[in-house]
C-alpha cells in the first residue's frame, strides 16, 4: 500500500527524524488531497495518544503460573 510510505514519513516527522528530501515528499503528498490530510491528522492523533503509553510492565511469573495451575486444576475437577 503506497500510503504506508507516507505514514512512515509522518512518524519520522513526528519523531523529528525526517530528512529534508523526505519532508519535501511528505509535504507534496499532503498537498495532493484532503484525504491525505485527514490521514495525516489521524496518524498525529494516534501519535499523541500513544505518548502516554508506558511499556513498563511488572510481571510476577510465579504468581501468574500459580493462577494458571489453579485454573487447570479447576477444569480437571469438573
Amino acid at each position: 500500500m503506497k500510503e504506508d510510505i507516507y505514514i512512515a514519513l509522518l512518524y519520522k516527522r513526528l519523531s523529528q527524524q525526517i530528512t529534508a528530501a523526505e519532508e519535501k515528499q511528505l509535504t507534496e503528498w499532503l498537498a495532493g488531497s484532503e484525504e491525505n490530510q485527514h490521514l495525516a491528522a489521524s496518524v498525529k492523533k494516534a501519535w499523541e495518544l500513544g505518548g502516554n503509553y508506558s511499556t513498563d510492565v511488572a510481571v510476577d511469573m510465579d504468581a501468574d503460573f500459580s493462577l494458571l495451575q489453579n485454573r487447570i486444576n479447576q477444569l480437571e475437577e469438573t
